[in-house]
Parts: structure tokens; sequence; C-alpha cells
């Protein structure tokens, strides 16, 4: 293979795709009737509508604004039934392979019908989207080699709840996902449990029927922070630690550096602004960052560091009483941050360490 061969840029598009309908869907509740809802997946990059409540014919009309992806792939529509307390129920699968020759150029969307399947291969129901394609400014400037998938969500509702701005002009609370790789290879078998001598995570996770039903509250408001009122032209693709920072102002809120609560997954760094007085009737934030599960890769709270012109450093730690992260495992969420953006300046301290204390004395929770 030829170096010109080895560098030629895999074309990357921006797109906007409309959840119109859905018809016939199954039924995954005993009333005969379904809360459905699609979760969309391109290019590592997802979108979840709004949960439509009892029906098989649901209307969403919501708009997917998705940035610099490749289309190589299928865009596959996921059909689910939302349960609040149990498991959501898997409906159907609907796939479409994005042709840019049919689409490049059309100033109007195009409709596509496609049919829902179980994975039995049955028919359930059909699903009406529409499309529209046109080449990506960012093709020619993109690290193609380090490509993270990010969406931020926007949930007005909570924001004016928690008193939370993303500036002085808009109102609401502000939900960030970056996909991240080389995380199950760099932590092998090491996660971070539920903390068992913690009273509040005792509650949540401990046993008796009351924590399933604080896990489902965790669940409904994991997904109202992560999945509803998303902002249209958010979730997209960057490669550059600069690029990161820019999706929440360098750490910034009206002029002021603010903290941010997190947790690492396995596949994606979730995090919000922290705020001491954000939703006080929370059990746990690391606890809904995580969708209600037992374990993490890692959990605390980060904030931004500016070094001096244009530069900036993130520091982490492990400040969670839900998880009680080690702090002999720091050094591994280094490691991650630095391999998914190796121009990264990372700092990694102890919740207890007196230099986390002077850092963050300027820092709002």
């Amino acid at each position: 293979m030829s170096e010109t061969q080895q560098h030629t840029p895999t074309p990357r598009y921006e797109l906007k795709i409309i959840f119109h309908s859905a018809k016939d869907l199954p039924s995954g509740d005993i009333n005969g009737l379904s809360d459905p809802f699609i979760k969309a997946t391109l290019d590592n990059v997802s979108y979840k509508t709004r949960s439509k409540e009892k029906t098989l014919n649901p209307k969403w009309e919501e708009t997917w604004a998705i940035h610099n992806v490749d289309v190589s792939d299928d865009l596959k529509l996921e059909i689910w039934d939302k349960d609040l307390v149990s498991k959501n129920d898997f409906l159907g699968l609907a796939r479409l392979k994005l042709d840019p020759e049919a689409l490049l150029g059309k100033t109007v969307p195009t409709a596509y019908v496609l049919d829902v399947y179980t994975p039995k291969h049955k028919k359930a129901g059909t699903v009406l989207i529409s499309v529209t394609m046109k080449n990506s400014a960012d093709s020619s400037s993109t690290n193609l080699s380090n490509l993270h998938a990010y969406k931020i969500s926007n949930s007005k509702v909570a924001g004016l709840v928690a008193g939370s701005t993303t500036s002085k002009s808009q109102t609401g609370y502000l939900t960030y996902t970056i996909t991240m790789s080389h995380i199950p290879s760099v932590f092998k078998d090491k996660t971070q449990p539920w903390n068992k001598d913690y009273a509040k995570a005792q509650q949540i996770f401990g046993p008796g029927a009351k924590t399933t039903i604080v896990r489902g509250v965790l669940r409904a408001q994991h997904s109202t922070l992560y999945s509803r009122h998303a902002i249209d032209g958010t979730s997209g693709m960057i490669s550059t630690f600069d690029q990161f920072l820019k999706l929440f102002n360098y750490g910034m809120r009206d002029g002021k550096f603010k903290m941010y609560t997190y947790v690492l997954t396995n596949s994606s760094l979730r995090f919000s602004e922290t705020g001491a007085a954000t939703f006080k009737d929370f059990m746990s934030k690391h606890a809904m960052h995580a969708d209600g599960k037992r374990e993490v890769r890692y959990a605390g709270e980060f904030h931004i560091k500016k070094l001096g012109d244009n530069k900036y450093k993130i520091v982490f730690d492990n400040n969670s009483g839900t998880y009680a992260p080690r702090k002999d495992d720091l050094p591994l969420l280094v490691e991650v941050f630095k391999l998914n953006f190796p121009q990264s300046d990372v700092e990694a301290l102890d919740f207890k360490d007196p230099k986390l204390k002077e850092y963050t004395k300027d820092v709002e929770r």
C-alpha cells in the first residue's frame, strides 16, 4: 500500500435525521401496549428519543443533528419499551444503509419507511424517518486516528429545578457523554464496586424490594438527564484535548471555574457540573450518572486548571462516597485519558490530598 493510500481520509458527513413515527409495534407491557423509544446508533454515536406512553403507534418528531461521521456502517434503530422499575424491553431493530450518492445535494429530506424485526427475524412493525446529508466541513482537519463520539443533553426542566444555567441567558442542566477507548485494556479486571460501608449506597444497592425501586428511580433520572431534551447539533466527533475542553467552555460558566461529577464506564466518560444545590434529592449523583450500575471503572470529580495562555490541565480525583474508588488506581485513569487525548495535561489526586484543596480553593461546586 502506498503512502498516499495509507493517508487517504475516510469521507465524513453531516446528517440531520428526523424520527417521525412508528406503526404496529409489538406490545411490551401486560396492558397490551408499549412505551416505545428509539435508540439510534451510527459511527459509535447514539441518540435516544423520548418515550411515548401506552401506544403501539408512537409519534416522536424529534431531530438528531450529527456531525463529522462515517456512514460506512448501517444506521441502526433499536426500538425499546420503557420501564421505570424493571429493565427496558427490546422490541425490535431496523437498519438503513445511508447512500451519499443518493442523499448529497438534496435540499428536501429523503423519507424512509423501515421494517422493524424482532431478534427471531419476525416483522414487528415499521418506523418512519427522514434524512438530509452534506459533506462535513471538518473532514480535512480532523485527526481520524483518534476520534471520540460525544453527546450533550440539555434538560431545561431539570435546569430550572436545579438553578443551573449554561449561561446568564439560557437555563438548562447539561450532561456529557464522551466515548473512550482503551478502558478495559488498561483497567483489565479492576472495577470500583459500590461502597458497602456508605449508608446512602446501602439504600441504593442493598438487599430488598425498596432498593430495587430506588435504582429504578435513579435510572429514570439518568434517562431524563441523558436522553431527553437533547440540543440540536450537540452530537458529533472530537479528536483533540482542546475540542474536548470546548464542549464545556474549558470548565467555566459565567467566568468561574466549576467542579464536575464524573463516572468512567467500560466505554465512556459521563459527567455534569456538580453544583452543591443541584438535585438535593439525588441519593447519589455518581449512581445516577452510572445508570444505577453496581460498579464502575472509576468515579469522582474533576476540574479544569488554567496554566497560562491557552494552556489547561484537567485534574481528576476519586471523591465518590457511592463507589469509593481506590487511590492506587488513579494512575490507570491518567493512562486512559492520555491514550485517548495524547495532547492532554492530566493529573489525578486522592480526594484527601492537600494539593487538591489548594487547587480547588477558587473552584465553585
